[in-house]
């Protein structure tokens, strides 16, 4: 399969292909950045690196190199909403008052916009030098809540976008049982949701159906209750066990303030136990430093979304005090 690769610092093309040698001037790898790189594609791996190595005959590529970028966390539908909530409104505006404007759209959406969508951010995500990326689903079922006639149609159409933009796509469905801790789901909800032996089923059945990799993400403590949470993982690691677990985490506020009233604990102290390797924390915006230590400690990865909390203004993680402990970001 030829890879058309651009240059950083000039529009011309390079097709290359699996087995050709490549040589850059500089190239990113794990142990820094490497001068005179001779290199070859295995796969679509970067492998075989000799530094401060001639080019004699190897594709010479413009500009430095550098492995594709994986975008961790992607709400690929949102991207139909881009400019639609950077407005002042007439009161405190908030995450609370930007989810209202999601809810208004995720209402809109049928199968092939959601596909159409899809492909479009893939697309964009290929161009700026993701290529991988982690699709947080949970848009499931029909407006109201009834399941389509196929149950996995919306994820097939996230699947389709990704095989038709080239962007490989790690599958993350979501579960989302409840509105919170004490509120039934809204009615503009119910297409997030399932009860916990319906996810696993749905889990299941997309496990079955999709041979490229599939996580498990409770969409939050907030709109799962733990013990649904415990059940579904307990589940999903019995058929997989290396399916990685991605979790909203401490985004908000009034997120930690409801976990607490109802847990007696702030929500990555509840889900630390729980957690190794395989967890990403999304956000975790509000964390204090004993959980900032615990999160470096249990080795998981701390998944941030700088330009999403930027623009809802929700705070900012203590990247330095969590590398200083060891963390994954």
């Amino acid at each position: 399969q030829a890879i058309d690769i651009r240059g950083a610092r000039s529009d011309a093309a390079h097709v290359v292909h699996e087995g050709m040698e490549m040589w850059a001037t500089h190239l990113l790898a794990e142990e820094g950045r490497l001068a005179d790189v001779r290199f070859r594609l295995v796969g679509d791996r970067i492998k075989e690196l000799t530094p401060h190595a001639p080019a004699d005959g190897a594709e010479v590529l413009d500009g430095p190199v550098q492995p594709g970028l994986v975008n961790h966390h992607s709400h690929a539908f949102q991207r139909a909403m881009a400019g639609q909530a950077e407005l002042r409104g007439p009161g405190d505006d908030s995450f609370w008052t930007w989810r209202e404007a999601m809810y208004a759209l995720a209402e809109t959406l049928d199968p092939e916009g959601v596909e159409i969508v899809a492909r479009l951010l893939y697309t964009e995500m290929l161009e700026a030098g993701s290529t991988a990326g982690g699709e947080f689903h949970y848009l499931h079922h029909q407006p109201g809540g009834t399941p389509y006639a196929n149950p996995l149609r919306l994820a097939e159409a996230i699947l389709a976008a990704g095989n038709d933009s080239g962007l490989r796509v790690t599958l993350l469905p979501v579960q989302y049982e409840r509105g919170g801790f004490d509120r039934p789901p809204a009615p503009r909800q119910l297409r997030f949701c399932h009860e916990p032996e319906a996810f696993v089923q749905f889990w299941t059945k997309l496990r079955e159906r999709f041979d490229g990799p599939v996580g498990f993400a409770p969409h939050s403590l907030r709109a799962v209750p733990l013990e649904s949470l415990q059940y579904s993982l307990q589940a999903i690691h019995d058929r997989d066990p290396n399916a990685v677990v991605h979790v909203h985490v401490a985004a908000q506020p009034a997120e930690v303030d409801e976990v607490v009233a109802h847990l007696g604990q702030r929500p990555v102290a509840a889900l630390l136990p729980l957690a190794d390797e395989r967890w990403c924390f999304v956000h975790a915006t509000h964390v204090t430093p004993e959980e900032t230590t615990g999160m470096a400690e249990r080795n998981l990865v701390a998944g941030l979304c700088p330009t999403t909390e930027a623009n809802l203004g929700d705070g900012i993680f203590p990247a330095a005090e969590f590398l200083a402990a060891g963390g994954r970001f």
